[in-house]
């Protein structure tokens, strides 16, 4: 018992860490984004988004799964693992950049768009320069001590857009962008190099790296499969649509992932080595609080974003960008539906069927394929919506998979999201209320950051206090009243 109150008090800390990584960095990327949407043009970042489709899709393979093979790893030997996944990374990460350059012409003969090999050859880079990092980058994670990933995190995301902003503004186009990948990487691999205490030894200790690629290699398969599912409706509206449609697409999709499935994916990234260490006959509770949380931060979010979409658009990046604005609507449901999956998803990691996620993933990858390509010629919004939807409908699947794999009863998952969908309910009417006698867009924005999260978060304190209680607890333990254990609403099946 004690140890499973030290790993949640570990597990609580590190997701403050981690939240205020995920809030302070996407403040700033918001900025960037919207002083370089400002600067540059639909058709810079329709360029920039061709290249990322495909350096995005060998982003996943950067390590084959080894850095998560080294985070769930029992080895009593720490170093000689992260020396082993260190120089297998470095290996493979200069192949990926090889392979970016290879296949560059490739891609700009597909996009019919000569710039995007050397874009492509560029991103490249950030493969090897990334590796350098990665084994500390795992090693925080492991050891749930993620105030050095905040740091670099944060410096990564500040570093990347003031640099972007200043090369925008000297004139470098497109280049700006792509240049500013680069600064990112160099200075979140120097950050991390400083702030974790771990540091490579090439005469050190190894261990077999096929033990690290049993787990690492089916996640990575996992993880293809994820990075197909992401790239197939830009490869299918860069293609089909056009240069400028994707720059569109990307500023749509970029506000669902900064607000609404980053600030998600941060939760699943502590979760996971959290997980790890709760025994199987707890990890019901554990799931449900992870669901509730996660709900309480994405349908506010998402909501918000949804009802807001155009008055956001117009004061975040002007009236040239309004044709993004129903993709970006649309787009909010995919990522709420993918953040809310992300329980379900790292309860089976923890458990080792990782095997169970690939399964999951493929037929979304086939559905997704299958119904893009001939929805691209009703425009982006119908291509968001096949995103959308195949993803809603896995994130139901995953919902009745879970009660077959932990202890946890369908009727406790009703009890646990509850009050947060009236939470929601009432927040949208609230939010379209503010909209119908105004129409000035900061106005809308600032009123419905106000009015919106009274809305939620009262309605949360009237009928669901102690979920409040529950989570303000874990955020300053000691000043909130709340105990140390499920909320009293949610009874866990035994």
């Amino acid at each position: 018992m004690g140890q499973s109150h030290s790993m949640g008090a570990r597990a609580a800390r590190a997701l403050i860490w981690q939240y205020g990584s995920t809030f302070g960095g996407r403040i700033l990327s918001l900025v960037a984004v919207a002083l370089l949407a400002r600067l540059l043009t639909p058709a810079d970042f329709g360029l920039l988004g061709f290249a990322l489709i495909v350096t995005g899709f060998l982003d996943v393979v950067r390590d084959f799964g080894l850095s998560q093979g080294l985070v769930i790893s029992k080895d009593p030997d720490e170093d000689a693992v992260a020396n082993t996944v260190f120089r297998w990374g470095l290996l493979i990460s200069s192949g990926l950049w090889i392979v970016a350059i290879a296949i560059g012409p490739l891609a700009a003969d597909y996009f019919d768009e000569p710039r995007v090999a050397p874009i492509m050859a560029v991103l490249g880079s950030t493969f090897l320069i990334r590796a350098l990092s990665l084994t500390h980058y795992a090693l925080a994670q492991k050891r749930l001590e993620f105030r050095s990933r905040t740091i670099a995190e944060l410096v990564n995301t500040g570093g990347r857009g003031l640099a972007g902003v200043v090369m925008a503004l000297i004139g470098f186009g497109v280049w700006a962008l792509v240049l500013s990948y680069v600064v990112g990487a160099i200075l979140f691999t120097i950050t991390l190099w400083l702030t974790v205490g771990w540091r490579p030894r090439w005469g050190g200790a190894t261990v077999p790296v096929r033990g690290l690629l049993v787990f690492g290699g089916t996640l990575t398969l996992v993880d293809i499969a994820a990075a197909v599912l992401y790239s197939v409706d830009g490869i299918v509206i860069g293609r089909m649509i056009g240069q400028d449609a994707l720059g569109l697409y990307s500023i749509g999709l970029r506000l669902p992932e900064l607000i609404v499935l980053n600030l998600s994916v941060s939760l699943g990234v502590v979760l996971f080595p959290a997980f790890a260490g709760v025994p199987r006959e707890q990890l019901g509770d554990a799931f449900l609080k992870a669901l509730r949380f996660t709900l309480m931060l994405a349908l506010p979010l998402g909501v918000g974003l949804v009802v807001m979409a155009e008055p956001v658009t117009l004061a975040l990046f002007g009236d040239k960008w309004l044709g993004s604005v129903g993709a970006m609507q649309v787009l909010c449901a995919y990522a709420f539906f993918y953040a809310m999956g992300i329980p379900a998803g790292t309860v089976y990691k923890a458990i080792g069927r990782a095997n169970l996620l690939l399964k999951l993933a493929i037929p979304q990858v086939v559905l997704v394929i299958a119904f893009s390509i001939p929805m691209a010629k009703y425009g982006i919004e119908a291509v968001a919506s096949v995103v959308a939807g195949v993803t809603a409908l896995f994130f139901v699947i995953g919902l009745i998979i879970v009660p077959h794999m932990i202890p946890v009863r369908y009727v406790d998952l009703w009890r646990a999201t509850r009050a947060n969908l009236f939470a929601g309910l009432v927040t949208a009417v609230v939010l379209l209320a503010i909209q119908l006698p105004l129409d000035v867009p900061w106005v809308e924005v600032l009123l419905a950051i106000v009015l919106g999260g009274a809305a939620y978060f009262g309605t949360m304190w009237m009928v669901a206090r102690d979920q409040l209680q529950y989570v303000a607890s874990k955020v300053a333990p000691g000043r909130f009243g709340a105990p140390d254990d499920e909320p009293a609403e949610v009874p866990v099946s035994s």
